[in-house]
């Protein structure tokens, strides 16, 4: 027995690895590992400064997750201020009028 409407959790997928030291691969302009310094095959190698500009335009529509900032912090206490300032001026209403 189990539950039936649950959607499968999805497996991760397997990031690629350097053929000599096994480390991960970061993302690359050089072609070669950052860590060992071995040649990667079939890694693509930006040469000329058109091909670089498209990279970054692409890189650039890529969703990205949202950067962690102060301001959402700060729109937070603002709102509760706010609030506070608003139930303050109803309890004050209620007050005079009762």
């Amino acid at each position: 027995m189990g539950v039936r409407n649950l959607a499968a959790v999805p497996k991760p997928e397997p990031k690629a690895t350097c053929t000599s030291c096994g480390r991960p691969l970061a993302i690359l302009k050089t072609g070669q590992c950052v860590y060992c310094g071995a040649r990667v095959p079939g890694l693509t190698v930006v040469k000329s400064p058109a091909e670089l500009q498209l990279a970054q335009a692409t890189a650039l529509l890529e969703p990205r997750p949202p950067e962690k900032s102060n301001q959402r912090w700060l729109i937070r206490i603002g709102a509760i201020v706010l609030g506070a300032a608003l139930l303050a001026l109803v309890v004050r209403a209620c007050m005079k009028s009762g």
